[in-house]
C-alpha cells in the first residue's frame, strides 16, 4: 500500500481502538453501530451519523529527507434528528488525533506531527443532514529509493 492508504487505514483503526468510531476494514457496518462508523474516503447513505477520512498531498515535502506532508480531510455527517451529531463526532475524532504523536499506526505508518488546520460546515446533503469538514496537516515518515 502507499503512504496515503497506510495513513488513512491506520487512523481508522486507531479511532476504533480509542472508542471514537467503529471501523471495519470491509466497510460493512451495522447501521446501529455505537460509536458511529468511520469509512475510507466516502461514507454510504446509511447510517446517518458517520465519518469519512481521505488523505491528499499538497506539497511541502523535503526532497532529501524522509518526511512527507500529507493532509487529512475528516468529513462527518449528522442526522435530521440531531444535526449537532456531526460536530460531536468531529470533536471525538479530534480528541484522538490532537497531541497523539509521535505514533506508529498499526499499518506501520509513522506519524510525527498532527496539526488541525481548518474546520468548516459543508452544509446539508441531499437528505438534509448536516456535514462538517475538518482538515489536518500530518507529517509522516515516507522514505523512498531516492530519499533518506
Amino acid at each position: 500500500m502507499g503512504i496515503r492508504s497506510d495513513l488513512v487505514l491506520g487512523l481508522c483503526s486507531l479511532l476504533d481502538s480509542e472508542g471514537a468510531c467503529t471501523w471495519t476494514p470491509t466497510g460493512v457496518v451495522d447501521v446501529l453501530a455505537d460509536p458511529a462508523p468511520v469509512f475510507r474516503t466516502i461514507y454510504p447513505d446509511t447510517p446517518d451519523i458517520a465519518a469519512a477520512l481521505t488523505a491528499y498531498a499538497t506539497g511541502g515535502d523535503e526532497p532529501t529527507l524522509s518526511g512527507s506532508v500529507l493532509m487529512l480531510q475528516v468529513r462527518t455527517r449528522g442526522s435530521l434528528d440531531d444535526p449537532g451529531a456531526a460536530e460531536d463526532l468531529d470533536d471525538a475524532i479530534s480528541q484522538v488525533l490532537m497531541g497523539n504523536y509521535p505514533i506508529t499506526l498499526d499499518t506501520g505508518c509513522r506519524v510525527s506531527v498532527i496539526i488541525r488546520v481548518s474546520s468548516s460546515p459543508i452544509g446539508r446533503d441531499a437528505k438534509g443532514r448536516m456535514e462538517l469538514s475538518t482538515n489536518y496537516r500530518i507529517m509522516v515518515h515516507d522514505p523512498g529509493p531516492h530519499r533518506g
